[in-house]
């Protein structure tokens, strides 16, 4: 049985035996010193395919011919599940055990997403051609971190590898992790819509496939979660906000706008507090006045909602409005985007208020055009 150089030992039977070529197609004679050289040739001979084994990876993928990294994967992951152990498969490749480990790994899951049924066959043909495509992209979506779920892609889609059998598996719920890596494996080969520089979150249609999975198990990202206390129409908001920080603006009539940066630690400091004030003269009154630094909170950073009941649908604007605006503030976005963060602000707090209006029960009757001021 010959394992390497068929192609090779079929030209020279081919060129020496003209008569064994296929109907239509012709051999170009040779000269005679060209077939005495290959009457004989000279091949390895190995006693089981076992021992051709080292023989072959050691010429083709540390030898003179040079596999590509995914030619090299292909061999790791076939050896593997030939029945071969990593132990082994590094003896023979000379390759470290964790570089072999994870390119089975990584060629199992290029495969999982190939064998999805979901990609036509014009699309198998044209973009997943395993001695094409270039996995890169793909690959490298799994070591980024989502900066909207707070997590790392891998964390996100739960995923892992079984522990005999190296192939991918996740604790998502099999439909939704299908579709997370068809949407990877598109978008990485098919539209071409990121590259190595893009996180998970650039990945199209992600974000809005596992939004309602993290929602609906109350896992909203890693994002630090506050607990709301019961409300009544009464309650006292001041009192309910972080006591780690207030900045109350206000406006006189001479166009002075005034910042007081007020440390809720006690009521009764307020006045102390008082002296911390800060005037700017505007000279004009229709454009603002230089924002005042302030060091405490940065924007909405430590905005929380954790007793919001995510299994109630009404309620999902509200955590994905908060989730976004914990966003901006962590890294500084509403800086760079100021109108876009005033615009998320204005619907976060619209947002709010619908909540507290249900929760008193009294969003019906605002609906219905009641005067609700006096209830």
């Amino acid at each position: 049985m010959v394992l390497e150089g068929n192609r090779r030992v079929s030209a020279c039977q081919l060129l020496l035996s003209p008569h064994l070529t296929p109907p239509g197609y012709k051999i170009p004679s040779i000269k005679n010193k060209t077939k005495n050289s290959i009457q004989q040739i000279d091949v390895d001979i190995a006693s089981s395919r076992m021992e051709a084994q080292s023989s072959l990876a050691s010429k083709h993928i540390d030898g003179i011919k040079k596999w590509s990294t995914l030619s090299k994967q292909k061999f790791y992951a076939n050896s593997f599940d030939g029945g071969k152990s990593i132990d082994f498969i590094s003896d023979v490749t000379g390759t470290s055990k964790p570089k072999i480990k994870t390119g089975i790994i990584e060629y199992k899951l290029l495969n999982y997403a190939f064998n999805l049924n979901v990609w036509t066959e014009d699309e198998l043909i044209e973009y997943l051609d395993l001695q094409k495509l270039k996995p890169t992209p793909f690959l490298r979506v799994f070591t980024t971190k989502s900066e909207f779920f707070q997590l790392t892609a891998k964390d996100l889609l739960k995923l892992s590898s079984d522990d005999i059998t190296l192939a991918p598996t996740s604790d998502l719920p099999k439909p939704i992790f299908d579709e997370a890596i068809h949407l990877i494996a598109k978008g990485a080969f098919v539209d071409e819509s990121f590259n190595t520089r893009n996180t998970i979150d650039d990945v199209p249609g992600v974000i809005d496939l596992l939004s309602p999975i993290y929602l609906a198990n109350n896992q909203s990202s890693k994002i630090d979660t506050v607990e709301f206390d019961d409300f009544n129409a009464n309650d006292n908001f001041d009192e309910k906000i972080s006591n780690e920080c207030k900045i109350a603006i206000s406006s006189s009539n001479d166009n002075t706008i005034t910042s007081n940066t007020t440390k809720f630690e006690d009521s009764s400091s307020n006045n102390n507090n008082a002296k911390k004030s800060e005037k700017h003269q505007n000279p004009n009154p229709s454009l603002p006045t230089k924002s005042v630094p302030f060091k405490g909170c940065n924007f909405f950073e430590n905005l929380t909602w954790s007793q919001v009941d995510v299994q109630i649908t009404e309620n999902h604007g509200l955590i994905l409005i908060a989730q976004e605006i914990v966003n901006i503030s962590k890294n500084s976005a509403y800086k760079r985007y100021p109108i876009s963060a005033t615009i998320l602000m204005r619907a976060l707090l619209e947002q709010t208020m619908i909540y507290h209006l249900r929760y008193v029960s009294l969003y019906d009757k605002l609906l219905n055009g009641n005067n609700v001021s006096g209830q």
